[in-house]
């Protein structure tokens, strides 16, 4: 696997698409004016947005959706968002937004959230823009417009938005609506990374494994230390790394001990990893029964590579009975939900 093909093939989990930009654009939120002279608790800010502060609602949303000094509640924090953004704050209603596409008050309803994005940025605040350009960025809830997206994201990066640095730095990670920029790539996700986005150091790590040795040393250094503690991406790209002997001496046992955890812990790419490992034999005795079961997992729970792999197996017949029609309905799943592969594969397979 060329670097460019992997990076292609992390591009959807490493970013900030459906599932993450939710996590990826979550703003800090930024009192001002009177309610920065209030105490500084939750029952202060409480008191303010029963005063109609809509910053103060703010502050109180985002402790009740952070759990910070009470116990959280997603739904009383949609509520005083929801309160802060119609008294005029943007702040309410960028946090709003955020509470609206990771459905975690309810049902996700990323059209609600694309569209307070806008209305705060379109009013000037630099989140809200830093949000909306993560959405063009990965085409969530938008078309997607990398050039429109770097365009947002500059701006709300140097005002001090982290979150859109790292979505900026993706961006020169991977040349989109910029030409790729692996300096200025690494400089703009360690920056996010530093403001305490697992996301963007995992991104960082792998923007450092395409650099130089002692880049690509740290790089590893990270991935390994992120999967040390419990983020399951990272055990997979670390996989990726491992089984392609990338910047590392080739380990495909631990390839897919890796992939096997992060597998069974939801992360549907490192389903398809490890069912490559069993179909070519790759660090586990070669079964392609049973990696056709693992590609159609990773299909099933969204990864549409898995479908393109599982729809490739079954309509070449490889280690598997063959089943044309089976396989033909995979590919075309695959190529509905925007693999190329998938597309590729079936305008080629008979």
């Amino acid at each position: 696997m060329t670097r460019l093909a992997l990076l292609a093939m992390l591009a959807v989990l490493l970013g900030c698409g459906p599932a993450t930009l939710a996590a990826c654009a979550s703003p800090p939120v930024r009192p001002a004016g009177p309610v920065a002279a209030r105490a500084d608790t939750l029952e202060a800010y409480e008191r303010g947005c029963g005063q109609d502060v809509g910053d103060a609602c703010t502050e109180a949303a985002q402790r009740y959706l952070e759990g910070r000094g009470t116990a959280a509640d997603a739904g009383k924090a949609r509520t005083l968002a929801q309160r802060a953004c119609d008294l005029g704050s943007l702040e309410g209603c960028v946090t709003l937004g955020t509470i609206e596409i990771s459905g975690a008050a309810g049902p996700p309803d990323v059209a609600r959230a694309i569209e307070l994005f806008r209305h705060a940025c379109d009013k000037g605040n630099q989140d809200g823009c830093g949000n909306l350009g993560t959405a063009y960025l990965e085409g969530v809830g938008v078309q997607a417009d990398p050039p429109h997206a770097t365009a947002l994201l500059a701006p709300a990066c140097a005002d001090g938005f982290t979150d859109a640095c790292g979505s900026l730095g993706l961006a020169y990670m991977m040349g989109l609506g910029v030409a790729a920029d692996h300096a200025r790539a690494v400089a703009l996700l360690d920056k996010a990374c530093t403001g305490g986005s697992v996301a963007h150091c995992r991104n960082l790590a792998m923007a450092c494994t395409q650099g130089e040795p002692s880049e690509q040393a740290r790089g590893l250094s990270l991935l390994t230390d992120l999967c040390n503690r419990h983020d399951l991406a990272s055990c997979y790209n670390l996989g990726v790394l491992l089984v392609n002997g990338m910047g590392v001496t080739k380990d495909a046992g631990r390839a897919a001990d890796l992939f096997t955890q992060a597998c069974d812990g939801g992360v549907a790419a490192a389903c398809t990893g490890l069912g490559n490992c069993y179909i070519n034999g790759d660090g586990r005795p070669q079964d392609p029964a049973r990696g056709l079961v693992l590609q159609v997992r990773a299909c099933e729970a969204g990864f549409p590579r898995g479908c393109t792999f599982a729809g490739l197996l079954l309509t070449r017949g490889q280690g598997v009975p063959k089943d044309p029609a089976r396989g033909s309905a995979f590919l075309r799943r695959a190529c509905d939900s925007g693999d190329r592969a998938g597309c590729d594969a079936l305008k080629s397979e008979p």
